[in-house]
């Protein structure tokens, strides 16, 4: 029984040493993990290999406070449509140091001409502008059959030119379309432009041409202008019918131009142009309106 007992006692000993080793680690440590954090001493490799999770957090720190590449601000399509998961590779493309070339925007732009979206190719046009990249002559011609078909004469006229400065091919028929669309919104310059550009290609006006434009010219206006192209017309071979004429006369009696109605009538007649009975009204009932009656 004495023997069990100093057995026990010898136990009891070892344990209490125990809890004394293991109380002082713990203090020690606790005592250098509360001096790093006051004084933010820098850990050694040591204290990375004692404490693996500090060092990758302190690595993790370092890494997200250095200076990440530049990412453009993106003019991309809409969130809705199928184009949206473009902007995030090419976010990705700029962040990798990769300058995005030609084909990544055609890409683009032919993805949103799929879907008919007219400003979301423009704005991916925009944006390669605003990257230094230029578009070639099929990129433009793809967006300007965009604007044709949403009947936009503004930048369907704007992607057009700049398709022929990069060398594309336009054939005469989109000439005689962007001309015809620019007489309908009644816009004389785009007009003329379109059709001189016909002209300049080697290829001829036919008559409606010439009546399309004197109406435009007529309609603005533009009684010159409108003159003009009455004897290109005249030049061409063409025979304008008398009411045309008689148009551009009624258009100056009624801003009270008399004497440049007379003067267009004499230079019809020099052309040839058989005038109507509502040709004579036109000038009869204006210079009785205005006491101009030559006896």
């Amino acid at each position: 029984m004495k023997w069990i007992g100093r057995r026990r006692s010898g136990y009891s000993r070892c344990t209490s040493l125990l809890l004394i080793c293991s109380f002082w680690i713990l203090l020690s440590l606790f005592a250098r993990s509360t001096l790093s954090s006051c004084f933010g001493a820098p850990a050694g490799k040591h204290d990375q290999h004692r404490f693996p999770l500090q060092a990758s957090a302190d690595a993790a720190l370092e890494q997200s406070t250095r200076k990440q590449p530049e990412i453009p601000d993106l003019i991309g399509p809409e969130p809705d449509s199928d184009v949206k998961r473009m902007p995030r590779w090419f976010r990705e493309l700029n962040g990798a140091g990769f300058q995005p070339a030609i084909p990544f925007y055609r890409q683009f732009i032919e993805a949103a001409a799929a879907k008919g979206d007219l400003q979301a190719a423009e704005r991916w046009a925009q944006n390669a502008k605003r990257s230094g990249v230029k578009l070639d002559g099929s990129c433009y011609l793809l967006l300007f059959q965009m604007a044709m078909s949403a009947s936009n004469l503004e930048s369907a006229s704007r992607y057009c030119k700049e398709a022929l400065q990069l060398g594309a091919v336009v054939a005469n028929g989109v000439f005689f379309d962007l001309a015809g669309m620019a007489a309908a919104a009644n816009n004389l310059e785009e007009t003329e432009h379109w059709f001189r550009q016909v002209l300049n290609a080697g290829a001829k006006l036919n008559q409606t041409s010439y009546n399309t434009i004197i109406g435009v010219a007529t309609q603005t206006g533009k009684l010159k202008d409108a003159w003009m192209w009455v004897e290109r017309a005249y030049a061409a071979g063409y025979e304008l019918k008398a009411c045309k004429v008689a148009t551009i006369m009624g258009r100056a009696v009624k801003r009270g131009d008399l004497l440049l109605a007379e003067q267009l009538f004499e230079k019809a007649t020099a052309l040839g142009v058989k005038h109507d009975l509502f040709t004579y009204s036109i000038l009869i009932n204006t210079a009785a309106s205005t006491g101009n009656l030559p006896v």
